[in-house]
């Protein structure tokens, strides 16, 4: 959640999707406004959303769709809604992902790959474009970005 913009995403796993809600501080309520699929054009397996992270400017979104193995990537419009940009394939069953503090970069592991693989994320577009890709051990499924001081 975006505190400033008062929204809230929410993930759908078994069905890949995110779900926008306005939320209404004063009433205590949340409002779905859209739902947006994370899955890739002609996909026709069964779908299993994994993660969904937001950049710290709160401009793109990103999801992880374990099945598909792919990342989708989203423009926060200024009403909160979500503008698809683009799917793209990436580690085999991808679990957990993180976006750095600086928002410049997004690490995402294969559940079946064993890998992580590194993204540079554009500031402008939102596109991503790979830096790396490292071993990181048996099975990973969780990254937490940390900056140090």
């Amino acid at each position: 959640m975006i505190p400033a913009d008062k929204r809230l995403y929410l993930l759908g796993e078994l069905d890949a999707s995110v779900t926008v809600f306005d939320y209404d501080p004063e009433q205590g309520a949340l409002n779905a406004t859209q739902v947006v699929t994370m899955l890739p054009a002609g996909f026709g397996g069964k779908p299993w959303g994994a993660d969904i992270q937001i950049t710290p400017d709160g401009r793109f979104l990103y999801g992880s769709e374990r099945n598909s193995s792919s990342l989708a990537s989203f423009a926060v419009e200024r009403d909160g809604k979500l503008r698809p940009l683009q799917h793209i394939p990436t580690e085999t069953q991808p679990r957990g992902f993180g976006i750095d503090p600086t928002g410049r970069y997004l690490v995402v592991l294969g559940q079946l790959t064993d890998h992580a693989t590194v993204y540079a994320i554009d500031g402008g577009s939102g596109g991503l474009s790979v830096t790396d890709r490292v071993e990181v051990g048996n099975s990973p499924d969780w990254v937490e970005m940390v900056e140090l001081a």
